[in-house]
């Protein structure tokens, strides 16, 4: 909650657990079904997220259930489908309908104030196939939602479609828009991120080398963030072409963090979670290497006693140089530089 700073999570199994900053439980809300849903907060504090079992998006009003009133309350309601609500719930710019998929295959609207639906959305896409969230446009209140027909669908406030765009395949990724101009943008299994104008046409497109799974993040400058099952993590420009890429060596699925300093955050299937910094120059380009053509005439790297080969059953030098500043000064009032350089662990400097 951007308010409160209270955290929401269903870490305790069939539970919504409500958690302060401090680390402290709050209050948990038990249902009686998984909940694979990300909980979305509105304005006033509260709380929407799906759930697999109940096939329901529930509302929960955070001041209830501190008190431990019984449910439901006036302002708590759940909203039942024939599909799983397995994804992310998004509201209208002034939080008066809350839209979300189903697996059903059907995207609904809902009104916030007491549970009733306002409209749905068919897709016309294989069961139980609809994985990915919608995202609203505050400026026009156009809900964009992809699927796994291949199309990224553009609808209407009053539950109309307004316009699709098809790609090459299917689509499990979010669409994120852009602040400046409305660009929106999405992945898709056919290997690449799709850039799309708001009235339906191609603005470009980026080629990875797998399946984009992941869904964008765009920051204020334009620039967006988007993993792909490549292994690598991206930073493209506003006109579609790479700013920098971060290899992690294993399938990025999970979806881009950026916090206000600028460091990106972002989770890899090689069980590690990274934190990169954007502005950092030059990047850790750890999977280039230099032949020795491009080293020069001058440094022999086949001569077994030069220092650069090292230990040959390590593998080859992977060079990195990280240079750290100590942000106090020392009692003779000079500020420590440190550096270090060593060899790859790994004979393919995995």
């Amino acid at each position: 909650d951007p308010n409160t700073g209270t955290l929401y999570s269903d870490i305790s199994g069939n539970s919504i657990v409500a958690i302060d900053s401090n680390g402290n439980e709050l209050w948990r809300f038990g249902v009686n079904s998984d909940i694979d849903s990300t909980p979305t907060v509105g304005p006033d504090g509260r709380v929407y997220f799906g759930t697999d079992n109940e096939l329901s998006l529930y509302a929960i009003d955070p001041t209830a259930r501190a008190a431990a009133l019984a449910f439901p309350q006036l302002n708590e309601w759940k909203f039942t489908t024939l599909g799983e609500v397995d994804n992310v719930p998004a509201l209208n710019s002034d939080a008066s309908v809350v839209y979300f998929v189903s697996k059903d295959n059907n995207l609904y609207a809902v009104n916030t104030a007491d549970g009733t639906e306002r409209w749905r959305f068919p897709i016309l896409t294989e069961p139980i196939e609809l994985d990915s969230s919608p995202t609203v446009d505050p400026t026009d209140g156009t809900i964009y939602v992809g699927s796994d027909d291949r199309r990224l669908y553009a609808i209407n406030p009053d539950g109309t479609e307004k316009w699709h765009f098809t790609t090459g395949g299917e689509i499990e990724s979010s669409p994120a828009l852009d602040p400046n101009d409305g660009t929106i943008y999405i992945g898709s299994d056919d290997n690449k991120v799709w850039a799309v104008n708001p009235d339906g046409t191609e603005k470009w497109q980026f080629l990875t080398g797998g399946a984009v799974e992941s869904s964008a993040i765009v920051d204020t400058d334009g620039t967006i963030f988007i993993g792909s099952l490549d292994g690598n993590f991206y930073a493209l420009n506003p006109d579609g072409t790479e700013e920098w890429n971060f290899a992690t060596g294993a399938d990025v699925r999970s979806s881009p963090a950026l916090g206000i300093d600028g460091v990106v955050h972002i989770g890899s299937n090689n069980n590690n979670f990274y934190a990169v910094n954007q502005f950092a120059e030059p990047r850790n380009n750890k999977d280039l290497f230099l032949t020795s053509n491009e080293l020069g005439a001058d440094v022999d790297v086949l001569d077994s006693d030069d220092w650069l080969n090292g230990d040959p059953s390590k593998g080859p030098w992977a060079v990195r140089l990280e240079v750290d500043r100590s942000t106090l000064a020392d009692a003779g009032g000079n500020y420590k530089l440190s550096l270090w350089i060593r060899q790859c662990q790994d004979l393919d400097c995995g």
